[in-house]
């Protein structure tokens, strides 16, 4: 009998060691995901921040050119 529950005992630790496992597995996968998401993030703001400035010089350009013109 005690042999029987102690086989038994270690089968369900076996199981939630695997579940552990798999859960961990997962996770990493998410940081992972997370990590590339982040990095996507990173060159987008610095895409808008190029394009604002860009923007803003040609803005100063136009006003500078409709100041020459009156």
């Amino acid at each position: 009998q005690l042999v029987t529950n102690l086989k038994s005992k270690i089968t369900d630790q076996e199981e939630q060691i695997q579940t552990l496992i798999k859960k961990r597995r997962d996770d990493l996968e998410k940081v992972k995901d997370f990590e590339r998401t982040k990095i996507q993030l990173d060159q987008l703001q610095t895409y808008k921040r190029e394009a604002q400035e860009r923007m803003k010089e040609l803005n100063d350009k136009i006003q500078q050119q409709e100041n020459e013109l009156k």
